[in-house]
C-alpha cells in the first residue's frame, strides 16, 4: 500500500495516481494519464513526479510549472528506483538539462524514467541506453533525444573518477536518499579515493 506524504497541496492530486497503481501496479497508459491529469487538471499546470521504488511503493510530489523535487524527504524509499516519472505540464516531452543531470547522477541506481508531455506524448529512458530518450507522440515513436555525459556539468572535484559500485554501497546504507544526499555520497567517495592514493 502507498503512503501519501503530506505536502503544501494536500493529498487530493495524488488520489487518482495511487488508486490506479493499487488497481494495477504497472506503468500503463492509464497510469501515465492519471499523472498527467493530476499535473494539468487537478493542479494548476504544476510538475508532478512519481518515483516507483524497489518495493513498488510510490513517492509522489509536486513542484512549480518548470521544476519538481521532494519538499519532504521520501522516507523509506528502497533502491534501486524502478521508474522516475515526471510531467512537463507546458506540453512537451523531452529531457531538460536538469533531467539529463538527474538521470546521469542516478543511473547506477535507477532502471528507467519517463517524462510526460501530454496524453500519449512521452519520453522513455532506461539505464541500458543511458544517453538517449525515446520520444513518442500519439503513442507512436517520434524521435530520439541524445546527449553526451560531458554536457552535464561536473562538480568542481570531479577530477578523480567515480567508483560507482562503491557509491552504490554507500547509498544502500541509507533508509532513504535525496539528490542532495547522493551528491554528498559522491563527494565522500571522492575523498575516500583521494586518501587511498
Amino acid at each position: 500500500m502507498t503512503e501519501m506524504m503530506n505536502d503544501d497541496l494536500g493529498p487530493d492530486y495524488k488520489v487518482g495516481i495511487v488508486s490506479e497503481w493499487e488497481l494495477n501496479p504497472e506503468v500503463t497508459a492509464k497510469f501515465l494519464s492519471e499523472i498527467w491529469k493530476s499535473s494539468t487538471e487537478i493542479l494548476p499546470k504544476l510538475e508532478v513526479q512519481v518515483v516507483i521504488d524497489g518495493n513498488d511503493r510510490l513517492h509522489i510530489s509536486s513542484g512549480t510549472a518548470g521544476y519538481v523535487d521532494f519538499k519532504v524527504d521520501p522516507v523509506g524509499m528502497k533502491l534501486p528506483i524502478k521508474c522516475w516519472i515526471h510531467t512537463h505540464p507546458f506540453g512537451s516531452a523531452y529531457f531538460s538539462s536538469t533531467d539529463i543531470s538527474t538521470v546521469s547522477i542516478w543511473e547506477p541506481m535507477m532502471k528507467s524514467a519517463i517524462v510526460v508531455g501530454g496524453e500519449g506524448h512521452y519520453g522513455r529512458w532506461n539505464n541500458i541506453s543511458p544517453k538517449q530518450l525515446m520520444i513518442y507522440n500519439d503513442y507512436r515513436f517520434e524521435r530520439v533525444q541524445s546527449w553526451e555525459y560531458d554536457s552535464v556539468m561536473p562538480s568542481a572535484s570531479s577530477v578523480i573518477p567515480i567508483d560507482y559500485e562503491r557509491l552504490r554501497e554507500i547509498l544502500l546504507d541509507y533508509d532513504f536518499i535525496t539528490e542532495h544526499e547522493l551528491i554528498n555520497a559522491e563527494e565522500l567517495l571522492r575523498l575516500e579515493q583521494g586518501e587511498e592514493e
